[in-house]
């Protein structure tokens, strides 16, 4: 499920890097689960290589 908003604007590889990093977040193991700093890093991080993805495609439209 994709929130309309978002649909045709990220590419699957990225969509599965930031379910798994939600995914973690809901881990059955608490200590498992990655801090709230972790999580910011690795979500600013993707978003980074998302954006500098989509500079490199300019003209494609992603489709979900």
């Amino acid at each position: 499920m994709v929130d309309f908003s978002i649909k045709g604007t990220v590419s699957p590889k990225f969509l599965k890097r930031f379910i798994h990093i939600a995914h973690r977040c809901v881990h059955s193991v608490l200590k498992e689960r990655p801090t709230m700093t972790e999580v910011v890093a690795s979500l600013q991080a993707l978003l980074e290589l998302q954006e500098k993805s989509n500079q490199s495609s300019v003209g494609y439209q992603f489709r979900l």
